[in-house]
C-alpha cells in the first residue's frame, strides 16, 4: 500500500514542475510590489517619513519665494503619529534665512528622527524712480523708473500695458497719483506709486485798474493762479511794452488802455484789459532850452515858469486839477466896491481862502461889473459909462454860484459876440458863444444848459480865438488894444498864458505853434495885469495892473 503512494513530485514531470516553480516566483515579486513601503519619500517636499510612526506636512509654498528685505514669515507645518494624533508641538524648526541677502535658504522642520525641508529662495530685484520732478513744468512729465536685480519679470504701467524693460519711461499729463506694479519671476510683487503735482496747463488770471495822474499812467493788477502761480506781468501801451515781476508798473505819460499778459511759472499766459475811465495827467511841457525865466515855482499839483520875451510874457502852468484849481476872483457886494485892481482882487481871495503857503499865477479877468440891477451901458457917449455899466457878462458863476442870469433881450447887447468861458468837470476848457443873437427863449434855455452842467466859474469876453486846435480869429476886440492876456489850454493839465505887447496876429499864431487847442482873449489894454506869488512869498505884479478891474482869473496849488 505504502507502494501505491506517490509524491507530487512523483507525478509530475521535471518540465511541470519547472512552470509551476515560475508560476509562484510571479505571485511572490506582486505581493512583493503591493506591499507599502515604510521609508520615506525624499521626493516629496511636503512629506518625509523615515519610519511608519510620523507624518510631517508642511504649509504654504515650497519652495518660498521672498523679495529681498520683505519679512519672512513662517507659513506653517503640521506633524501626525501613526494613530494619527497631532503632535506639531514637538517639531523643532531649524535654519535662518537673510531677507537682505539674495540666495537659497533651507528651513527644516524634525521630530522622532523623521524631518522635512522648506526652500526660501530670497529674490534680488530693486526698483526705484530716478526722475525728479521740476518745480513746475507745462504739458507733460516723463516718470522714469529703474529696475535692479536678476529676478526681475515684468512691470505693469499705470495704463495697465505690460513692460519687461528694465529702464521705464512713462508720460504723465495729468497732475494726480501713478501706480507701478512690479513682478518677479516668481510671482512676487512690488508696488510703487509715483505723485505728480506740478504739471500746470491753466492760463492764470486777474483783474486790473489803470489810474491817469500827474503825467503818468500808474497799472496795478490782481493776478491769481491755483497751480504754479504768477511769474510775471507783461505791460503793453500800444507803443511799448515791459515785462516785470512787479504787479504794478507806471508808464510816463497817459495811457488810457494798457494790456497786461499774466504769466505764470511755466509759461501759460492770459492777456487782460486794463482801461481807464478817467482822464489823468498829462506830462508837464517845459520851457525851450536858453528861455529867459524870470519866475518859477514847483510843487505837485501845480508848476510854473514865466519868461520874458520882447514885450510880452509867457506864463507856463501845469496844473493837476484845472476844475477846481483855477479860479475866478471877483468884485461883490460886501466889499463895498464896485471895482478894483485885480492885485487886490487877487490878494482878498488868498486871505479868504487860506493861501498865504502856495503858489498862486493870476491876471485880470473880464468885463462883469453890475451885481445889482441890470442898466443898460455900452453907449459911445462915454468910454466910462462903457466901462462901468458893460454887459459882457450876462451869465456869471462864482465858486459854484449862480450870480447873474441875465437872459433877457435888453441884457445883452446883441451887436458884439460875446463869448462865455469855463472849465469842465474834466478839466477842458469850454467856450459859448454866438448866443447874443438868439431869441430870448433860446437864449434862456442856452444859460439854464450851462448852470446844469455844474461849473464852478465863467468869465466872459470876446471872441474865441482858437477852438479845438484851430484859429478861428485873429482880431482880438481889434488891432488898436495891443496890450492884451490871451489865455491858452494846451492839454488837460498844461496852459499858457500870453501877457504884454503884441499883434493879435502874432499872439494867436504865437500860441498855436505852442499848441494850444483852445485859447480866448481877457479884457484888454489898460486891464491887462500878470500877478505870480511863490510859495510863502508875497504877489507881486509883473505886468500892467494900473486899471481897476471887476474879476480875475487865478490859478493856485490844491
Amino acid at each position: 500500500m505504502d507502494n501505491e503512494k506517490s509524491s507530487f513530485f512523483d507525478n509530475h514531470s521535471a518540465e511541470e514542475l519547472l512552470i509551476y516553480f515560475f508560476v509562484i516566483l510571479i505571485v511572490i515579486v506582486f505581493v512583493i510590489l503591493l506591499i507599502p513601503r515604510k521609508e520615506g519619500n525624499p521626493s516629496n517636499p511636503i512629506q518625509n517619513k523615515q519610519n511608519n510612526d510620523v507624518v510631517i506636512k508642511l504649509v504654504g509654498d515650497n519652495p518660498y519665494h521672498l523679495l529681498k528685505g520683505k519679512t519672512y514669515e513662517e507659513p506653517g507645518y503640521e506633524a501626525f503619529d501613526s494613530l494619527n494624533n497631532n503632535i506639531s508641538q514637538r517639531i523643532v524648526v531649524s535654519g535662518k534665512v537673510d531677507i537682505n541677502t539674495p540666495g537659497k535658504y533651507e528651513i527644516t522642520y524634525r521630530v522622532d528622527n523623521v524631518e522635512s525641508k522648506r526652500i526660501v529662495i530670497v529674490s534680488n530685484m530693486e526698483p526705484k524712480f530716478i526722475d525728479e520732478e521740476e518745480d513746475f513744468i507745462n504739458d507733460s512729465h516723463t516718470i522714469m523708473l529703474l529696475v535692479n536685480g536678476n529676478d526681475y519679470d515684468k512691470t505693469i504701467l499705470p495704463d495697465n500695458t505690460e513692460t519687461t524693460s528694465r529702464g521705464i519711461e512713462f508720460e504723465a499729463d495729468q497732475n494726480g497719483t501713478y501706480p507701478f506694479v512690479i513682478y518677479d519671476q516668481y510671482g512676487n510683487q512690488i508696488r510703487l506709486e509715483r505723485k505728480i503735482e506740478k504739471i500746470d496747463k491753466t492760463a492764470p488770471d486777474g483783474t486790473c485798474t489803470n489810474k491817469l495822474d500827474l503825467g503818468k499812467t500808474y497799472v496795478e493788477v490782481k493776478a491769481t493762479d491755483s497751480q504754479s502761480g504768477i511769474s510775471a506781468y507783461t505791460y503793453n501801451n500800444g507803443e511799448k511794452q515791459n515785462t516785470s515781476s512787479n504787479p504794478k508798473y507806471e508808464y510816463s505819460g497817459l495811457y488810457k488802455e494798457v494790456q497786461v499778459t499774466l504769466i505764470d511759472k511755466v509759461g501759460n499766459k492770459k492777456t487782460i484789459k486794463c482801461v481807464s475811465s478817467g482822464e489823468g495827467a498829462t506830462a508837464q511841457i517845459k520851457p525851450p532850452a536858453g528861455a529867459n525865466i524870470i519866475k518859477s515855482a514847483d510843487s505837485d499839483t501845480l508848476k510854473v515858469s514865466i519868461e520874458k520875451k520882447s514885450g510880452y510874457y509867457i506864463t507856463r502852468i501845469w496844473v493837476v486839477d484845472p476844475y477846481n484849481q483855477i479860479n475866478k476872483g471877483l468884485i461883490l457886494e460886501n466889499w463895498n466896491k464896485k471895482r478894483a485892481r485885480a492885485s487886490n482882487i487877487i490878494n482878498h481871495e488868498i486871505s479868504s481862502r487860506g493861501l498865504n503857503n502856495k503858489i498862486v499865477v493870476g491876471i485880470n479877468g473880464s468885463g462883469f461889473y453890475e451885481n445889482g440891477t441890470w442898466t443898460p451901458g455900452c453907449s459911445s457917449s462915454s468910454y466910462k459909462n462903457q466901462y462901468n455899466r458893460t454887459t459882457e457878462g450876462p451869465l456869471v458863476i462864482y465858486d459854484g454860484k449862480v450870480v447873474r442870469n441875465w437872459y433877457q433881450d435888453g441884457a445883452v447887447d446883441k451887436s458884439r459876440n460875446h463869448s462865455i468861458y469855463t472849465i469842465s468837470k474834466e478839466g477842458y476848457f469850454d467856450t459859448y458863444q454866438n448866443f447874443n443873437g438868439l431869441a430870448e427863449a433860446e437864449r434862456q434855455k442856452f444859460f439854464n444848459n450851462i448852470v446844469s452842467k455844474g461849473y464852478r466859474n465863467t468869465w466872459t469876453f470876446r471872441p474865441v480865438a482858437i477852438l479845438n486846435g484851430t484859429i478861428l480869429t485873429t482880431n482880438l476886440v481889434g488891432e488898436q488894444m495891443k496890450n492884451r492876456n490871451v489865455v491858452c489850454q494846451i492839454d488837460r493839465n498844461n496852459w499858457a498864458i500870453l501877457t504884454g505887447q503884441t499883434t493879435a496876429k502874432d499872439a494867436v499864431n504865437i500860441l498855436k505853434n505852442m499848441g494850444c487847442k483852445t485859447a480866448v482873449n481877457m479884457d484888454g489894454s489898460g486891464s491887462v495885469s500878470l500877478h505870480f506869488k511863490a510859495k510863502n512869498g508875497t504877489l507881486e505884479t509883473l505886468h500892467g495892473g494900473g486899471r481897476d478891474v471887476v474879476d480875475t482869473l487865478y490859478i493856485t496849488e490844491k
